[in-house]
């Protein structure tokens, strides 16, 4: 049987060593180090690293909302369903925004 924070640490270990590696890009070790830490991304969706400016004026990354329920949306102001759909957004956040 294995022990898997030291398989965990070893892995870890193994992609840190292919940095810089000719045919290994940034984005496919960020990847590994993403699957590795949540192994449900490979059936299910995750919220890829990104980074932000809150409403509030605050920066922060993917990483600071982890175990959190998270609701990206895209749209403009310009695109009516887009607006229509603010009061579906508003009661969303209503109802997990202590998550």
């Amino acid at each position: 049987m294995f022990a898997l924070p030291e398989t965990l640490s070893t892995l870890l270990a193994d992609l840190g060593a292919l940095e810089g590696q000719p045919g290994v890009s940034s984005d496919s070790l960020a990847r590994a180090h993403q699957l590795l830490r949540s192994p449900r991304c490979v059936t299910e969706g995750c919220l890829p690293p990104l980074s932000f400016v809150s409403a509030d004026g605050q920066h922060g990354t993917s990483d600071d909302l982890r175990g959190r329920a998270v609701l990206l949306t895209f749209w403009a102001t310009w695109c009516k369903p887009c607006v229509e759909s603010l009061p579906e957004l508003r009661r969303l956040y209503a109802k997990y925004a202590s998550e």
